[in-house]
Order: C-alpha cells, then sequence, then structure tokens
C-alpha cells in the first residue's frame, strides 16, 4: 500500500509540469508540400516523416495545439512536437526549427 500511496503521490506532483509543455497557438501558413508549419507566435515547425499530411483539414488560419512530447527525439536530435488540429482533433508530430517569438 505504501508503494501505491507514493506512484500516486509522484503522479500527481508531476501533471502540472506536464500540463504545461501545451501551447495554444494559430496556424497561419504552411508550405505547398505541408512540411513546414508556421505559427502566430513566430514559431515555424517541420514535419517529421511518417506524419506528412496533404489533407485538406489543415487549412489557415487554425486553431491548434502544441504539445512538447516528454518522450521523443527527432532524427536531428531535436525534441518532438505533436500538433492538434482543434477543429478536427487530427495530429501531426514535429520538430521546431524556428522558436516562438517572445512576449
Amino acid at each position: 500500500m505504501k508503494r501505491f500511496t507514493s506512484f500516486s503521490a509522484l503522479l500527481f506532483a508531476a501533471a502540472p509540469a506536464f500540463a504545461s509543455t501545451c501551447t495554444e497557438d494559430m496556424l497561419v501558413n504552411r508550405d505547398e508540400g505541408n512540411q513546414r508549419f508556421t505559427m502566430q507566435s513566430g514559431a515555424i515547425y517541420e514535419v517529421l516523416a511518417g506524419y506528412e499530411t496533404k489533407d485538406m483539414r489543415w487549412m489557415t488560419p487554425q486553431a491548434v495545439t502544441t504539445c512538447l512530447l516528454a518522450v521523443g527525439v527527432s532524427q536531428r536530435n531535436t525534441p518532438e512536437y505533436e500538433i492538434i488540429n482543434k477543429h478536427d482533433n487530427e495530429s501531426i508530430r514535429a520538430a521546431l526549427r524556428h522558436a516562438p517569438n517572445p512576449g
């Protein structure tokens, strides 16, 4: 029982840190090949191989949520992000190529 209680306390203590890894943003531009997504924040993401989308549901402007994945490093040794299309709840994985503008 003590082990379960310790694990539960650890899980609840870590939850706010995980929740803070997601941010709301707006997809404002995507290149013709759907390989680079530019956000209103100034962030630019490159879609990872195997996650490309040719779907027109990724129209601009589009409300999205971007989440830093706790596990996952792209082939270029950079953290992976999940970008979730809030309209259709479709997601892709991408690597951050340009950080958001401060502020």
